[in-house]
């Protein structure tokens, strides 16, 4: 906290050193379990490296994973969605669709979506997980795939 409290008068909250600062303090923060924590400082850093660096920045994408698991820790599921989906279209892009980062943010977007289901059993969310299953798996379905 203190890195980030000198960086961020000193540097400003643009400037990619006070993004560190905060992405670390969130890893920190998620390593302890303090998921609360850890959601505050990704929000922020997540919003701060997509700005400094754009969408396939592979240290976003990376983040976004630890992010995805404070959301899912908090119970903020459909946020959680969000950046997951945001995952697997950026590993999509930056390594293939086949990669094995692309596959590791399809899995975790199917525990999420499955979890979702679970609270909300009318919302369709069992559909979307079974279609991401079956790219995962390579299967055919009626929806686009990410090599399409």
């Amino acid at each position: 906290r203190e890195a980030l409290a000198s960086a961020a008068p000193a540097l400003g909250e643009a400037h990619p050193l006070t993004a560190s600062c905060r992405q670390n303090l969130g890893l920190l923060f998620w390593k302890q379990g303090r998921h609360e924590e850890a959601v505050e400082s990704y929000d922020q850093v997540w919003d701060d490296l997509r700005r400094i660096h754009g969408d396939d920045d592979p240290e976003l994408l990376d983040t976004s994973f630890y992010y995805m698991e404070s959301l899912q820790a908090t119970g903020r599921l459909r946020r959680a969605v969000e950046i997951a989906e945001f995952c697997v279209e950026g590993y999509a892009r930056v390594h293939g669709p086949g990669h094995d980062y692309t596959k590791s943010a399809i899995q975790m977007l199917v525990g999420l979506l499955e979890a979702l289901h679970a609270r909300e059993p009318d919302a369709g969310h069992d559909a979307r997980a079974r279609f991401w299953r079956l790219n995962l798996d390579g299967r055919e379905d009626d929806e686009p795939s990410l090599d399409q």
